[in-house]
């Protein structure tokens, strides 16, 4: 039974280690340790949008040198420092409006699904059947070795294939073309680079409409309005990119919108590290912690 959780790997090309920026590491003295430190990073940040920060309560905390060597134990407080300033150099991380450090391109390291579709993909590789077909929920809740072959599945149509992160159950009738108005209103009133038409049976009604099933209209006007909260979507970063609708509603990338992964945080300063201390002890204390 698919309960809603959704996993994470990253994804390395397979011209990676070739890269210019991969060769010219592999090239220094301690070239091996910062290729795969900067690997552990990439699986360190692959739940919080690239963003080396933890949370604490409410309380946003950037990660320094101090509190990468001590996560990745294996590399001294000397080689993580040489490697940070030579992931900044070659431009595989950047500090944003806020300090945080970020991988670049993190949106393009990170690979997920949802259980639903990891079933679905589990469900056709024992019965035979290729990427794009949808199995029926009577295969798909049991997927064992001794599958019976009298097991009846139902598969859709050919020509609605979907994208592999959107195999869901049938998507007919469930993004409304009111639905649809009030997307565009909102996504309008941005003043993003507009959009005129959602036109079924395309990539872009699709994968709305996969967002909506999953989350609902009311999640997809939240994730909406919880851009003009993020200077980094609104292209205040280095390379001045700006988001548009349809990164928006790619699974990924909309549910780190939605979950606010993207939004303006004030980092703690250095200055105010200790009064930060001070408040986390009283309100452990407190309980504040507790289940």
């Amino acid at each position: 039974m698919a309960t809603g959780k959704r996993y994470f790997w990253i994804k390395l090309k397979s011209t990676f280690m070739t890269s210019d920026a991969v060769d010219f590491l592999m090239g220094q003295p301690d070239g091996a340790n910062y290729v795969v430190l900067y690997q552990m990073l990439c699986l360190k940040t692959i739940n919080t949008g690239g963003k080396l920060e933890r949370h604490i309560g409410e309380i946003i905390i950037p990660y320094d040198e101090t509190k990468i060597q001590r996560d990745c134990k294996w590399f001294s407080i000397d080689t993580v420092r040489v490697a940070l300033n030579l992931y900044k150099a070659l431009g595989l991380i950047y500090a944003d409006q806020d300090g945080v450090l970020c991988l670049t391109g993190h949106e393009d390291l990170v690979g997920s699904e949802t259980d639903y579709a990891e079933k679905q993909r589990r469900a056709r590789s024992k019965t035979g059947l290729p990427p794009g077909y949808n199995v029926s929920a009577d295969v798909s809740s049991d997927v064992s070795e001794n599958v019976s072959t009298e097991i009846e599945y139902r598969v859709r149509d050919q020509s609605k294939s979907l994208e592999k992160d959107d195999l869901e159950p049938s998507d007919e009738g469930s993004c409304r073309p009111e639905d649809r108005q009030s997307i565009i209103t909102a996504w309008n009133g941005l003043g993003l680079s507009p959009i005129t038409k959602i036109v079924p049976e395309t990539t872009r009604y699709r994968q709305l409409n996969a967002r909506i099933r999953e989350y609902g209209l009311d999640k997809v006007l939240e994730a909406i309005a919880q851009i003009p909260k993020s200077a980094f979507l609104r292209g205040q970063n280095q390379k001045g990119w700006i988001i548009s609708f349809d990164w928006l509603i790619k699974p990924n990338n909309f549910c780190k919108v939605l979950e606010g992964q993207y939004t303006d945080r004030k980092p703690m300063a250095a200055a105010g590290k200790e009064a930060t201390v001070d408040r986390l002890s009283r309100l452990m204390r407190e309980g504040a912690f507790d289940e």
